[in-house]
């Protein structure tokens, strides 16, 4: 065993330096600096790393500050030539932390460092210094609670930038973001400070924007790929400008109008996944040859929904069940409905219900939500009137939240209106019980109960 064990370390020993680097860093940093007491071949190989991440959830405060300064004063005093590519700190900080962050940051930048991220916990925000800021090596940078100055910054070689939870004024930042020639990927995510964002970018592929104030945006990149704006307050003024979106996700941004939807999916022909939360909207009209993926949440005065997209596989929406909901998507494969809670079941929400799964007949798998099962099991007398039956969905998922009638009710109910089902799932959450239903032309094969987990 000894014999084997030695045969395997000296093989990984044997292995190039920069396949050992791989090796320890992709286990966590405490682990691999114990790979300095293996033998001789490893004794130095985890100082002349070129990626650290430092995390201080096993530590106290004062001993994770001994480690980094340990590590990275060793480093300087034997390997001072070797550049460090990519430096990772994740810290919960107190005061007497700030001089010893200050001097780690100061060591990776004299280092060219190229990744940088300092995500940090602290009941203030860490104040960063301004020479990261102007350090021209730097390609990708993460900053979570930090307060940054733009005045000065020069980052020409930056791809990817996120700040989370930060300070910053609208002085010097637009300036600056149209300044970075290379920037492909930009998140600012929480950040105090800015009531105005303008982004103007050629290069721009990615952008996300989390806003807790109400803020002036607006956007122009042509090459924008993937587009996430999120917004609890309304904006002053939203203005996009986008050819190329494939991934647009669109969460509580109150003054999002009819027009504006209609006209983002106009200009971006290649928008393949749409997430959208907005409260405002009332006519939801989509059209959109390439899109595969909708989500639809939150439009509480929506009147009418229509959707047409030939190439639609997955469809979600939650909502109400309005007069008008025409879909046109013939390789629809997954279908979800969550129908919102009403005081009361009439003729024109059965109608409506009708209608709606007709526009989805044609789907394989569909799964329907409602707070009621009364809200899904078509009265006695009203079936006539609303013929013919449905064929096209063969497997069904039910979610009810409140059960006044029987499951047995519920599943004929459901075989009323889908008429050629293989397959049946009841899930009742009041009772926490599973109904599962096979079926083998009109009969029906197999009945299994269970618990809801």
């Amino acid at each position: 065993m000894n014999q084997v064990s030695m045969s395997e370390t000296d093989r990984i020993s044997s292995l190039p330096d920069h396949i050992c680097h791989q090796i320890l860093q992709g286990l966590p940093v405490t682990e691999a600096r114990m790979t300095t007491f293996l033998n001789r071949r490893w004794r130095f190989m985890f100082y002349s790393c070129p990626s650290y991440e430092f995390d201080d959830s096993e530590f106290d405060t004062a001993s994770f500050i001994r480690f980094v300064n340990d590590i990275l004063q060793f480093r300087q005093r034997y390997f001072s030539n070797l550049s460090i590519d990519s430096f990772r700190l994740c810290m919960n900080v107190t005061n007497e932390a700030i001089p010893h962050i200050d001097n780690w940051i100061k060591i990776v930048l004299q280092k060219e460092v190229k990744n940088l991220d300092i995500s940090l916990t602290y009941d203030d925000m860490y104040k960063l210094p301004e020479s990261v800021l102007t350090t021209a090596s730097i390609t990708e940078l993460k900053m979570v609670n930090c307060e940054i100055n733009c005045n000065n910054a020069s980052l020409p070689l930056i791809r990817k930038f996120v700040l989370e939870r930060g300070h910053v004024a609208d002085k010097g930042f637009e300036k600056w973001i149209t300044s970075c020639p290379l920037l492909e990927d930009l998140r600012i995510i929480a950040v105090q400070g800015l009531n105005k964002i303008c982004i103007s970018s050629q290069k721009l592929k990615v952008f996300e924007l989390l806003a807790f104030t109400s803020v002036d945006f607006s956007i122009d990149a042509p090459n924008l790929e993937y587009f996430t704006f999120s917004s609890d307050m309304e904006p002053r003024r939203i203005r996009i400008a986008t050819k190329k979106v494939r991934c647009l996700s669109l969460r509580l941004v109150h003054p999002l109008t009819d027009d504006l939807i209609q006209d983002i999916f106009a200009n971006n022909p290649l928008i393949e996944c749409v997430f959208l939360d907005c409260k405002n909207l009332r006519k939801m009209i989509i059209s959109s040859q390439k899109l595969r993926y909708l989500e639809v949440k939150g439009c509480r005065k929506v009147v009418e929904v229509g959707i047409e997209a030939p190439s639609l596989q997955i469809l979600k929406y939650n909502g109400d069940l309005v007069d008008l909901f025409g879909i046109n998507c013939p390789l629809l494969m997954k279908a979800s409905i969550s129908l919102r809670n009403v005081s009361s079941f009439d003729a024109k929400w059965y109608c409506n219900l009708k209608r709606l799964c007709e526009n989805l007949d044609h789907c394989p798998l569909l799964t329907l939500r409602t707070h009621m099962d009364k809200g899904l099991v078509i009265p006695m007398e009203m079936r006539e009137s609303l013929l013919p039956r449905l064929y096209g969905p063969k497997q069904l998922k039910v979610h009810l939240c409140t059960t006044l009638t029987s499951p047995l009710e519920i599943e004929h109910g459901l075989n009323w209106i889908f008429s050629s089902l293989k397959t049946l799932c009841i899930n009742l959450h009041e009772l926490e019980e599973r109904y599962f239903y096979e079926y083998d032309g009109i009969e029906r094969r197999v009945v299994t109960r269970s618990q809801l987990m």
